[in-house]
This record gives structure tokens, C-alpha cells and sequence, in this order.
């Protein structure tokens, strides 16, 4: 036996701190991967769109153009079957799920991919801000949300090629095994100092455990919007290999997505402001959850494309 264990015999706390470390790890490891596994239809079911109670289908059309763009992305058959794509609400593009696990992956397509033309735009469709209240569609800003929801084909093909390759990344799998790892590592962590200094008084235990929680939570979102922002980055690359349609859209893709929130935070006023910047960013507060929009439009418009002098 060592001089540590002689000197501080394990305590009824501590074993209370190793079952919450084992508990908490399991939670959180459940906790990411559900709803991306066994609750992926429910969860399918929740954020697809409906009409008199009943789901809608996927247009022929936006559905050819799904398998079109699985085609350019030499996706395998097995990996086809496994990969659901449908109508959803609002006018972002949406997966979830991991096209390489037994549930596969869904991907949802919302229904500006059915606009041709800004006459084909149902405006009373169109609701924003926390109330969803309809849009003053004589205010100036509307005119550029409605031009931004119309999207060219090859637009189109570049926004479902970047979720079907967001898919394949398998990211609820790393977010779950970072989740479960901070949270043991947390607690241990402050468990081990507690028994090493000695600390009894429920004050100084409950500052040590929180400090704990702080650092190991400002790690664990560092950890997280590296990976996805890494993992944007890198589709980015992928898709900008395919050709010149595809750079083409993904320039008007992301300068789209720029407009649309310029209009957006124009129309929605003080509460505009606090979701984007001027550039039509998102505002995150400390984290980055996701790669500016402005620096994966630069990122195609900087590409040279055969035929053209790169831009100075």
C-alpha cells in the first residue's frame, strides 16, 4: 500500500464521484449518438414538412437532381440505399445521421430547392423571428431575400453534394466520445484534487468541482467547432475538385446564404443584429460553431477556373 492511499482511504464521496463520472459518460455519450442512430426516423419525422397532417414528397425533379449529384460523388449502392433525402421546413439544408453506419443518414432539402423563379415563391410561407411573423414584403430588404432564395442548378447540386459529404464524416461519432471523455475527465480530475489537498468543507469542494467543469466545457467547445469547422473546410476541398459547375456553385451558394442573412437582419431589426453581422455572418458569442460563410465564399471565388486569370 503507498504513502497516498494509507494517508486518504477512499471516501463514501469518492465512490459517489466515480459512479456520477460513469454515469455522466454514458449520458453524454447517448446523448449525441441517438438521435443520429436508433431516433433518426423520429427525429426525420419531426423536422420534414407536412400538409393537412399528411408528410410531403420529395419533388421528381429535386429527386433526380439527389441521385444526379450522388452520381458526380460516385457514391457506392450501398451507401445510396442508405441515405433518405426529403422536404423540410425554413430554407437551410440539414443531415444527420452517418451515411456509413446500419441507420444511415437523412438529408434534408428545404423548399426554396422548388423555387424557379421569384414569381413561384409563396410568400405567406415566409415567417421570421422568434413570433414567425409574416415579412413586410414592401420593406426594400425583402426584394434581395426573395432573389436569395432562388438558387441556380448548379447551386442546387453543390448545397446537397456538401450535406451528403457532411454526412460521411461521421461527427456524432467523435462528438460522442469527446462528450463522454470531457465529462469522465471532469470529474475525476476534480475528484483526484479533492482527495490529494484534502478538502472537505462543501464550499471549497463545490468550487473545486465547478472549476473543473468550467475548463474541461471551455476545451470541450474548442475541441468540437475545431472539428466541424475542420471538417466544413475539408468538403469544401472535395467538392471544389469536381469541376467548374461545382465551384461555380458554391460561389453563388454561399454568396446566396450571404444575402438572404443581410436581408434577414435588416427585416428583423434589434433581434437581426444579435444573429448577423453586416457581412451576413452568424454572431456567436466566444465559439465558432461553424465556418464564417464569408470565408468559404472566398475560399471558391479565389479558385482559378480553367480559362480565367485568378482573381487579384
Amino acid at each position: 500500500m503507498n504513502a497516498f492511499t494509507a494517508r486518504v482511504p477512499p471516501t463514501r464521496f469518492g465512490v459517489l464521484a466515480t459512479g456520477a463520472a460513469v454515469t455522466a459518460t454514458i449520458a453524454a455519450s447517448l446523448i449525441e449518438l441517438l438521435p443520429h442512430t436508433f431516433f433518426l426516423e423520429k427525429f426525420k419525422n419531426i423536422i420534414r414538412i407536412y400538409r393537412l397532417g399528411e408528410e410531403i414528397p420529395l419533388q421528381h425533379e429535386v429527386e433526380d437532381l439527389f441521385n444526379e449529384v450522388l452520381d458526380d460523388l460516385k457514391i457506392k449502392d450501398t451507401i445510396r440505399k442508405k441515405l433518405d433525402a426529403f422536404p423540410i421546413v425554413g430554407f437551410n439544408l440539414y443531415h444527420a445521421g452517418m451515411a456509413d453506419s446500419h441507420q444511415g443518414a437523412i438529408i434534408g432539402i428545404p423548399i426554396n430547392y422548388m423555387y424557379k423563379d421569384k414569381l413561384s415563391i409563396d410568400t405567406s410561407d415566409i415567417r421570421m423571428g422568434r413570433d414567425r411573423e409574416p415579412i413586410n414584403m414592401y420593406h426594400p430588404a425583402a426584394e434581395d431575400l426573395l432573389e436569395s432564395l432562388v438558387l441556380s442548378k448548379n447551386a442546387q447540386k453543390f448545397g446537397i453534394a456538401r450535406e451528403v459529404l457532411m454526412a460521411h464524416k461521421d461527427l456524432p461519432l467523435y462528438r460522442s466520445i469527446e462528450s463522454s471523455f470531457m465529462v469522465a475527465s471532469s470529474i475525476l480530475i476534480a475528484d483526484f484534487f479533492r482527495v490529494k489537498y484534502n478538502i472537505m468543507r462543501r464550499s471549497l469542494v463545490c468550487m473545486v468541482y465547478g472549476t473543473s467543469a468550467l475548463i474541461g466545457y471551455a476545451i470541450w467547445f474548442q475541441t468540437r467547432d475545431i472539428l466541424t469547422t475542420y471538417s466544413e473546410k475539408e468538403v469544401d476541398k472535395e467538392l471544389s475538385t469536381l469541376g467548374p459547375e461545382y465551384i461555380q456553385g458554391g460561389k453563388e451558394f454561399y454568396d446566396k446564404i450571404l444575402k438572404r442573412n443581410v436581408a434577414t437582419r435588416t427585416l428583423l431589426g434589434a433581434e437581426g443584429s444579435r444573429q448577423f453581422n453586416r457581412d451576413g455572418d452568424e454572431i456567436f458569442f466566444i465559439r465558432h460553431k461553424r465556418t464564417p460563410i464569408t470565408h468559404r465564399k472566398r475560399f471558391f471565388s479565389e479558385l482559378k477556373l480553367e480559362g480565367e486569370k485568378a482573381p487579384a
